[in-house]
């Protein structure tokens, strides 16, 4: 039988297919300061799901709890979908807890990204566009 992890919710709900976004956990993890944890985040709420990044180097998908109600980690690709389920677990299986709260959106390209982009160099101008910035075809 296994010991519960307490999750109460996570920030943000809605994060990009694309992955990497920062995800943080907020729950009861004062038992396991110093303990590598895994988090998984998919639709079946289990091992099976995709693990998140520590983001430190050397660390892979062992995530630490930041604080006694704290961790963090960064998703990797994700289907557009959801609600997922968010997953946390010890590596051995003997503590684990279920948190259903997260939506998956499709890439976004916002107007910011072209702004930033018009006073790059030409040479620099790749990947997507305004359209309005672009010169007429012949």
């Amino acid at each position: 039988m296994s010991i519960t992890i307490i999750l109460d919710s996570n920030d943000p709900e809605e994060a990009g297919a694309g992955g990497g976004t920062l995800l943080k956990v907020y729950g009861e993890f004062a038992n396991y300061l110093g303990t590598p944890l895994r988090v998984h985040v998919g639709e079946l709420g289990s091992r099976y799901d995709p693990e998140c990044y520590s983001g430190k180097p050397g660390q892979g998908n062992d995530i630490y709890p930041s604080s006694a109600t704290m961790l963090k980690c960064y998703l990797p690709e994700l289907p557009v979908g959801g609600p997922y389920s968010v997953f946390v677990r010890t590596p051995d299986n003997s503590a684990q807890g279920i948190l259903t709260s997260i939506t998956i959106l499709p890439a976004q390209h916002y107007t910011k990204v072209f702004e930033l982009r018009s006073v790059f160099p030409r040479f620099y101008r790749m990947g997507p566009r305004n359209m309005d910035a672009l010169e007429p075809l012949p």
